[in-house]
């Protein structure tokens, strides 16, 4: 009888051991895999840069082979400075239109980290113009509610002017006195 026990022990640490094995061994499968993945997703972005960014690659636009050599690198690097600007915000593609279409007829060898600042800060306050422009037809059942209302209008107005006063800033050039 002692020994029956003992079988039963016996088998018991067998089916633990087999349980640990299955579970090492899924565990190394999962995290193979995600390694791969992850080293495939890296060597695709470095490929799908490269291709974008190379100095042959016209990325199918026929009027890239048309241009100089040397202009076609300042457009390239005024493009890869909006996409890499853009890159950080919530709505990139609002972004990166914003900032081309600010840029577009410049010169792009002319084109300064300040003019990108300034194009974004002056979107922005159109921006804000359109929201107060819709926000004015509201209308408001309780006086408590329309003079919430008529502070945040004012907090927003004050926005306004410390986007004005930064674009100003950035047109006197305060930051060259660093």
């Amino acid at each position: 009888m002692v020994f029956q026990d003992f079988d039963q022990l016996s088998e018991r640490r067998r089916l633990e051991r087999q349980q640990k094995l299955r579970k090492k061994i899924i565990i190394a499968s999962v995290s193979s895999i995600a390694f791969f993945v992850i080293v495939g997703a890296g060597v695709f972005s470095l490929v799908s840069n490269h291709d974008i960014s190379s100095p042959g690659n016209n990325g199918g636009s026929p009027s890239a082979a048309t241009q100089p050599a040397e202009k076609a690198k300042p457009i390239s690097h005024v493009a890869r400075v909006i996409k890499t600007v853009c890159n950080a915000t919530t709505y990139q593609d609002t972004c990166q239109n914003t900032l081309e279409k600010g840029v577009l007829g410049k010169d792009p060898s002319s084109v300064q980290p300040k003019d990108l600042l300034k194009i974004a800060i002056k979107a922005a306050d159109e921006e804000i113009d359109k929201v107060i422009k819709k926000a004015s037809s509201f209308k408001f059942d309780k006086p408590r509610e329309k003079a919430a209302f008529d502070d945040c209008l004012e907090l927003i107005e004050d926005a306004k002017e410390e986007l004005k006063n930064s674009v100003d800033c950035i047109g006197n050039d305060i930051g060259k006195a660093s």
